[in-house]
C-alpha cells in the first residue's frame, strides 16, 4: 500500500486526488498500481503485481496509519509523506522538511545494517532520522538486533492500530544483553515538539546519560524531556535508580572477581618463588 504514485505524465499524485479509472505507477519500482479505498477505508494505491523487492508495495495499512498520524501532528505545509530523495535513492516515510527530520516507520523486521545505511544516507543530506517501531513486533521480551543497534539513535514505539488510534511513546526499560526483563512506564511522545540535546543538568541515571551522550535531539514527553522538566514520578525515579544500582553492582562484581583472581595469582607466584629458593638452597 502507498499514498502517492506517478500518473502517465510523470506527475506525483496523492491517493486522495487520484481517479480509480486512471493508470498510475509506483514511485519506487515503476510497476503499475491502482487506486482503492473509500468511505470506510483510507484511499491508497496497490500493486497490480506484488513485488516483494518494492518497499512501498510491502507497506501494511497500519504502516500507512502511523505515517498519517505523524504527518497530522506536524504543522501544516511543513511535512511530506513518502518524500523521494533521488540523490540517495530513498523514499522517506515522513519528512519534516522545515526541521530536516526524517521519521522512519518500522512495522516489519529490519536488519541493523539497513538501519545504519538509511541513517548514513539521510545524514549525508543533513537530515536527522527518528525511528518509530510498532510494538506488534518491537518492544517485546527479546530485544531485536535492530533495537539493540538503535540504542545510539533517536527511536520510539507506537501502538497505533488499523483505525489510526493509538500513541507514539517512549519506553523506560531495563535491558540485559538481548532480554528486556524490566519494563517501566510508557511516556507519551509529542513528535511536533523537539529540542537539540543539552549536555547540562547531568543525571546519575545511566539510561538518561546514555541518551544525552548519543542522541542529537529529544522530543516533548520522552525520558530526557521528563527528566529536564522534573516530570518523572517517584515510581519512575525509583525504577531508574534501581537500574543504576544494578549496573553499579555489576561493575563492582567484575572488580571483585578481578581482585580475587589477582590475589590468587599473587599467592601462586609466591609459592613458586618459595619453591625455587628452597631448591636453590638445597643445591
Amino acid at each position: 500500500m502507498q499514498l502517492f504514485a506517478r500518473d502517465n505524465q510523470g506527475h506525483i499524485t496523492p491517493a486522495d486526488e487520484a481517479d480509480k479509472q486512471e493508470e498510475y505507477f509506483c514511485l519506487e519500482c515503476g510497476s503499475g498500481v491502482r487506486l482503492r479505498g473509500g468511505l470506510h477505508r483510507r484511499k491508497h494505491f496497490y500493486h497490480l503485481q506484488q513485488d516483494r523487492q518494492c518497499r512501498l508495495g510491502g507497506k501494511s495499512l497500519v504502516h500507512l496509519q502511523v505515517q498519517c498520524f505523524i504527518k497530522n501532528l506536524l504543522p501544516p505545509g511543513e511535512s511530506l509523506l513518502e518524500r523521494r530523495f533521488d540523490e540517495i535513492d530513498r523514499i522517506a516515510d515522513v519528512c519534516w522538511e522545515n526541521k530536516k527530520i526524517i521519521f522512519e516507520v518500522q512495522c516489519s523486521p529490519i536488519s541493523s545494517q539497513e538501519i545504519a545505511a538509511r541513517n548514513a544516507d539521510y545524514k549525508s543530506l543533513g537530515y536527522e532520522v527518528v525511528w518509530i517501531l510498532h510494538d506488534s513486533r518491537y518492544n517485546r521480551l527479546k530485544v531485536s538486533a535492530a533495537e539493540h543497534f538503535l540504542v545510539d539513535s533517536p527511536h520510539y514505539f507506537t501502538n497505533i492500530d488499523l483505525r489510526g488510534e493509538g500513541i507514539v511513546y517512549d519506553q523506560i526499560s531495563a535491558i540485559k544483553g538481548r532480554i528486556r526483563n524490566k519494563l517501566g512506564a510508557k511516556l507519551t511522545v509529542h513528535l511536533n515538539s523537539f529540542s537539540h540535546m543539552d549536555k547540562k543538568n547531568k543525571s546519575f541515571f545511566p539510561l538518561v546519560e546514555s541518551r544525552r551522550g548519543r542522541w542529537p535531539l529529544y522530543f516533548e514527553g520522552d525520558l530526557i524531556d521528563a527528566f529536564i522538566c522534573g516530570a518523572l514520578t517517584e515510581k519512575q525515579k525509583r525504577f531508574l535508580a534501581k537500574e543504576s544500582f544494578a549496573r553499579v553492582g555489576f561493575i563492582i562484581s567484575i572488580f571483585t572477581s578481578l581482585s580475587v583472581i589477582a590475589k590468587r595469582a599473587r599467592e601462586m607466584y609466591l609459592q613458586f618463588l618459595r619453591f625455587m629458593v628452597e631448591n636453590a638452597c638445597k643445591g
